[in-house]
């Protein structure tokens, strides 16, 4: 599904005037050393340019500062950190999960 379909009006338009105090913001929370999640108001899987909506955000966090290593972190280790269910999701490994 194409994101844009979600969006009518001067939505489109608002999230590009708001996409560098948006890029500093995210900028400030990396330098302050804040833990991130991954998020859009999208749909995880909505296409945007070609490409899964959440994929998309990862490389704007890339772009913002983080490491790609880290990027994966926001929507993988750090939602099961901060829900406290690291022992059972949020990374790949041999034999995670399995009991």
């Amino acid at each position: 599904m194409d994101a844009c379909q979600w969006f009518r009006g001067g939505h489109i338009a608002n999230a590009r005037a708001a996409a560098d105090g948006h890029l500093e913001s995210i900028k400030n929370a990396i330098a302050a050393r804040v833990t991130l999640l991954c998020g859009t108001d999208l749909p995880p899987a909505d296409d945007v340019g070609g490409l899964p909506s959440t994929v998309v955000e990862l490389m704007f966090l890339e772009e913002a500062g983080l490491s790609r290593l880290a990027s994966l972190q926001t929507a993988t280790v750090n939602p099961a950190r901060l829900m406290g269910v690291e022992d059972q999701i949020g990374r790949y490994a041999r034999a995670f999960g399995q009991t």
